[in-house]
């Protein structure tokens, strides 16, 4: 999978969960923290938010990966996913 891939999967659960429309889903806010003002997640929702992606990509996400605010845009989320795909295909 590639990080587009993960990337348009992420919109998708975005848009599927919490009814976040096109235009917020941009390219230009692929770096926007999640829990500002454009997406208006809280920090609630990046739990639920955590258990989707773990379920969707079928991956383990170390704690490490979430500190410093780690687990909070479409591009580090994607990031993450994609250093977890890679960390079981080698185990």
């Amino acid at each position: 999978m590639t990080r587009s891939e993960i990337i348009e999967t992420m919109y998708s659960i975005l848009r599927d969960k919490w009814s976040i429309n096109d235009e917020v889903l941009a390219e230009s806010n692929i770096n926007t923290p999640l829990t500002g003002e454009v997406f208006n997640l809280k920090g609630r929702d990046l739990v639920y938010l955590l258990v989707f992606t773990k379920e969707t990509f079928a991956v383990e996400i170390p704690g490490a990966e979430l500190a410093d605010e780690g687990f909070n845009s479409v591009s580090s989320i994607a990031g993450i996913v994609e250093r977890a795909r890679a960390a079981s295909e080698t185990a």
